[in-house]
């Protein structure tokens, strides 16, 4: 058993790590196919390709749209994020959010060639709503703290995090798809 966990741990020394790409907001709203306000209902994770070790994880998170500003309708959608924990193992994902039952978000989810629905750009693709003490309701993201690139430069960029109103998310996601949301 001491031998199997040094060897996991070699191994995983050797692993490289992932670099995001910082988005503009202009971009997550273009390459979304869908953006919703939603609350998770639940969530399961489960193996994606071969079960066990060598195959990939996601956590899949159960969402009742609450708004649809692009993509999607009011149905409940599910979005997928790489990394949790089943049949005994556990896979962490530098990146990857860990959403909460019951709370409520905004989400800018990507479907890949194979279909399956994400969250653009790991973290950045996920706004905490939360209100104010006066009642108004704020969309807020952190920093994120793993390596990010800008695009144009291909230079490493600290991310400042992200904070407005619902409002004025609402109305940046409106005006980038000329108007008027899309189903």
């Amino acid at each position: 058993m001491l031998r199997m966990i040094a060897l996991l741990a070699a191994a995983s020394a050797c692993l490289p790590a992932a670099t995001l790409e910082r988005l503009a907001m202009d971009d997550m709203i273009s390459r979304s196919s869908a953006i919703v306000r939603a609350r998770v209902t639940s969530s399961q994770a489960a193996f994606r390709g071969p079960a066990g070790p060598g195959g990939m994880i996601y956590t899949w998170y159960n969402l009742q749209v609450v708004e649809s500003l692009k993509g999607a309708n009011a149905a409940p959608v599910q979005v997928a994020v790489p990394g949790g924990f089943t049949q005994g193992l556990r896979q962490t994902i530098a990146g990857a959010p860990v959403l909460q039952n019951g709370q409520e978000y905004v989400l800018f989810i990507w479907t890949s060639r194979s279909g399956l629905p994400q969250l653009i750009g790991m973290s950045q693709g996920l706004f905490d709503i939360r209100r104010d003490l006066q009642g108004n309701t704020g969309v807020h993201r952190a920093a994120i703290t793993e390596p990010m690139l800008d695009p144009v430069t291909h230079k490493q960029v600290a991310d400042p995090g992200v904070r407005y109103t619902y409002e004025e998310l609402k109305s940046l996601v409106l005006t980038k798809l000329g108007g008027k949301v899309t189903q």
